[in-house]
């Protein structure tokens, strides 16, 4: 799961100085909470406002309770505006503003959201992401970059992780940007288990709980990223540098295989069981999630309503097929089952024809409304792929559509594309009016596809039961050729 947050972006280069530092955080963990004494060097006149967590990451619609004893010291003080999350605080002039406050682990319930966005504090394990723990500027700098300082004023008793500066263990201070520490992550706990290896792409972080967790398990979660990275770096021609960071924790009393978020520099996934991780659902969750970080550089446009997750969600899990079809990691066997457990879902949904710009209205609701995006655009990129693959004789397919893609915004500041840009670049390869038509009803209107066979190649075969389609791969060996690239 990726999230529409202006906050995946990379992290900037880190700053030795620290009179450069305009929000310095030091850290104290307690049995259910973080206290947190910043000192904020203004670099704005007379007041400045901050904000406390999102209300769309994980529709957390009431975080704002679990920041508590908020303070600033005299001369300085602050107005706390808790509906809208708001704190401003007014200073008399530019010397620095001492605040302090304390982060409270308030999940009411154990529930795979909670668990994966609401911060988890306990005195032998953390979890949190920054965006729950530090302060976001809702002002801008005078022509810099905010930067930002983290210490822990009393380490933990145990390793400590963070994805924005992976190589620190915690025992030194950390140095970044406002905007990178947002939605990155901090963890630690009496079995964080990290190790440190080296792909193609740069230096990766495993980043574990190791309790009950053979090695075996440890090195086919290493040899997995290894090998998909390298097939994902190949589809999308990525030659970029990255310090990548897989970080795989226990649900605590949750029984849900696996889900997880992305971040700009790797993802969080978390699981109810430590046995074989990079297997079956488990290895389609990781591989989606590794697959964020490339189509991160290519999105639909997602306007106040987030309209436009049926590509970045729903292109993504086709993308995951595709490319663990090339990778050989799945067979076509494997294809037809999870696909058509996609239909299943997809088409006996009472919201499946839920237009895509109410789908956000009961997103966090969760249930189907979480999964519709998800389903709705994978089963328009496998039509799609088809299509593309059919009008180019087998010449070309949904990746040449996903470079031309690429290329289009790469010169944008935020990588995104109308709805009429996509329109133009599937134009090179099939009618206008017929694409056109298509994204209106199948994404737009949101009508399910009605699925024929001359709609797919000759490698499949598809009829309908009861209004849902039936997928069967007719040629083993033409499907495994499809899904090769060079």
């Amino acid at each position: 799961m990726k999230f529409f947050l202006a906050a995946f972006l990379f992290i900037a280069m880190q700053s030795s100085s620290r009179g450069q530092v305009a929000l310095q955080y030091e850290l104290t963990l307690f049995d259910s909470s973080i206290h947190v004494e910043l000192l904020f060097r203004p670099t704005v006149k007379d007041s400045a406002t901050f904000t406390y967590g999102v209300l769309q990451f994980g529709g957390q619609a009431d975080i704002f309770k679990g920041l508590q004893n908020v303070q600033a010291q005299s001369p300085a003080r602050v107005k706390i505006d808790s509906a809208n999350r708001k704190l401003t605080f007014y200073y008399p002039g530019s010397d620095p503003v001492k605040i302090n406050y304390d982060v409270f682990d308030t999940r009411s319930e154990n529930t795979t959201r909670s668990q994966l966005f609401r911060p988890m504090i306990m005195k032998d394990y953390f979890f949190t992401h920054g965006v729950n723990l530090f302060l976001t500027p809702a002002f801008e700098a005078e022509g810099s970059t905010i930067m930002v300082s983290v210490e822990w004023k009393s380490k933990p008793p145990f390793p400590v992780f963070y994805a924005f500066d992976p190589d620190n263990d915690g025992s030194r201070i950390a140095v970044t940007t406002a905007d990178s520490i947002a939605f990155r992550l901090l963890t630690g706990a009496n079995d964080l288990f990290i190790k440190k290896f080296s792909s193609e792409s740069g230096s990766n972080y495993l980043v574990l709980r190791s309790s009950g967790m053979s090695a075996t398990v440890k090195q086919e979660v290493e040899n997995f990223y290894l090998d998909y990275n390298a097939v994902m770096r190949k589809f999308w021609n990525d030659t970029r540098k990255i310090n990548y960071s897989l970080v795989l924790q226990p649900y605590l009393n949750v029984n849900h295989s696996m889900s997880g978020i992305s971040f700009g520099n790797g993802f969080i996934g978390k699981y109810n069981k430590p046995d074989s991780l990079a297997l079956g659902e488990r290895m389609f969750v990781i591989s989606h999630e590794i697959g964020h970080y490339y189509l991160g550089g290519v999105s639909a446009f997602e306007g106040e309503d987030n309209i436009g997750q049926w590509f970045n969600e729903g292109f993504n899990d086709y993308l995951t097929f595709f490319n663990l079809v090339h990778a050989k990691r799945m067979n076509a066997a494997e294809f037809d089952s999870a696909f058509n457990q996609l239909f299943r879902s997809f088409y006996n949904s009472p919201i499946r024809n839920t237009p895509n710009n109410k789908i956000f209205e009961n997103f966090w609701l969760l249930g189907d409304y979480a999964k519709l995006p998800y389903w709705r655009g994978c089963v328009f990129a496998f039509y799609l792929d088809n299509q593309l693959s059919i009008a180019t004789r087998n010449n070309k397919s949904l990746r040449d559509l996903m470079l031309d893609l690429k290329a289009l915004v790469a010169e944008k500041d935020k990588k995104e594309f109308t709805n009429e840009e996509l329109i133009n670049a599937v134009s090179k390869y099939l009618p206008r009016a017929d694409f056109e038509k298509a994204l209106q009803e199948y994404i737009i209107n949101g009508t399910p596809i009605a699925f024929k066979n001359s709609m797919l190649l000759p490698i499949f075969h598809i009829e309908l039961k009861d209004q849902t389609p039936v997928l069967s791969v007719a040629n083993k060996k033409a499907f495994e050729k499809h899904f090769q690239f060079k």
